[in-house]
């Protein structure tokens, strides 16, 4: 009994000698959450979780980048909507499995959900995660640095609406619909102003004012627009 203990316990101390010497070979700094994160994964979690290292530096690399740059809400899910996409894609992936293959394979399976827009931010995301672990000295699959997929860019049509067509969106009865009516308010508006969206949130009465010919203006950035009257 006092033998498998001592063992224990000798396997527990060379694990916290080999964090700090292996920090120190690195250069990365050494905290305390980090070790007892460690610790607790290679000593108390199931032998499943403990093969389980993609995704559990998966983790540490977006709580730790997630407050060192500041990310805002939207990025964290996004990274946390990757992690969960590697994970359905191969449940036990290792750094050693990051080939050529590997890598085209999983492009092909999220093209399957998402356009070559979003699959390139994916793919650029993951790089900076695995970059991040090779910082860390973990053996990255040495074809992954030369993984540089071609992807198309989606052509994107600009379709212009005909002056009859906005008028026909102008004389849309929504009466009993207010929120659709008054969407399309705010259509119609960017339609004869040029206002992006982000400049229509912005605007306000106190950015509104009637100049010496009696016309109604936008102060500042909002000048593009003029009305012999508003509402």
């Amino acid at each position: 009994m006092y033998n498998v203990l001592n063992d224990k316990l000798e396997k527990m101390e060379k694990f916290i000698d080999d964090y700090f010497n292996g920090s120190a070979l690195r250069s990365t700094p050494t905290t305390l959450n980090d070790l007892r994160e460690r610790f607790k994964h290679k000593f108390t979690s199931t032998q499943a979780e403990q093969s389980d290292e993609f995704f559990f530096l998966f983790k540490q690399f977006r709580e730790e980048t997630a407050n060192t740059k500041g990310w805002s809400d939207s990025r964290k899910e996004m990274m946390l909507r990757l992690e969960n996409k590697v994970r359905a894609f191969k449940p036990d992936i290792k750094f050693s499995d990051l080939s050529t293959a590997t890598m085209d394979a999983f492009k092909v399976y999220l093209s399957k959900t998402m356009y070559n827009d979003a699959l390139e931010k994916h793919l650029l995301y993951l790089k900076q995660f695995i970059t991040w672990a090779k910082m860390k000295r973990y053996e990255i699959h040495e074809d992954y640095f030369l993984y540089n997929p071609v992807l198309r860019k989606a052509q994107k049509k600009v379709k212009y609406l005909e002056l009859n067509e906005v008028d026909t969106i102008y004389n849309l009865d929504l009466s009993d619909r207010e929120g659709l009516e008054r969407a399309r308010d705010i259509f119609i508006f960017q339609c004869y102003t040029g206002l992006r969206d982000s400049d229509v949130r912005a605007l306000t009465h106190k950015r509104i004012y009637q100049n010496a010919d009696g016309l109604y203006v936008g102060s500042e950035k909002y000048t593009r627009f003029a009305f012999k009257s508003i509402p």
